[in-house]
């Protein structure tokens, strides 16, 4: 089993203070990292599929357009989905942005009384805990393998 957007989405330390905005269709993609998009060249870089990323927007705040064209380039870099934090640059997310997102079935949630930091550590702990019962689960069907992992 892979972590998923709907992973995530479910967790209870999370659900509460994250809406689900675009792309309901996404939601079976997987998270594979997470990271702090707030540079502004972040999403023309070579990003690996799967990454799960957390944003207030900041250098985009002023302009809408380049909203939308972050929006379409992380989608073209296979990110896995967008939470975006508002009430610190942004009052609330564009209606062009949701659109975008919907348009390209990238889940993109807003964002509310969560530290990055804390969301970080939740679901790197997911993903971290699925490799190893991963790794723990292919150690118990092998023949005589050591079960020191227990």
């Amino acid at each position: 089993m892979e972590i998923t957007v709907q992973n995530i989405y479910e967790l209870q330390a999370l659900k509460t203070n994250m809406d689900l905005l675009a792309g309901e269709g996404g939601l079976e993609r997987v998270v594979t990292s997470v990271s702090v998009m707030e540079v502004p060249d972040f999403a023309d870089a070579s990003l690996a599929p799967g990454l799960f990323v957390l944003t207030t927007l900041y250098n985009f705040s002023k302009d809408e357009n380049q909203m939308v064209e972050v929006i379409r380039k992380l989608s073209e870099n296979q990110v896995s989905g967008i939470a975006i934090k508002i009430n610190r640059f942004l009052d609330s997310i564009p209606s062009r942005i949701i659109e975008e997102a919907d348009k390209r079935q990238l889940p993109l949630f807003c964002v509310q009384g969560l530290l990055f930091s804390n969301m970080i550590s939740l679901i790197s702990s997911e993903i971290i805990n699925n490799e190893f019962n991963k790794i723990k689960n292919c150690q118990r069907t092998l023949p005589g393998s050591f079960s020191g992992f227990a």
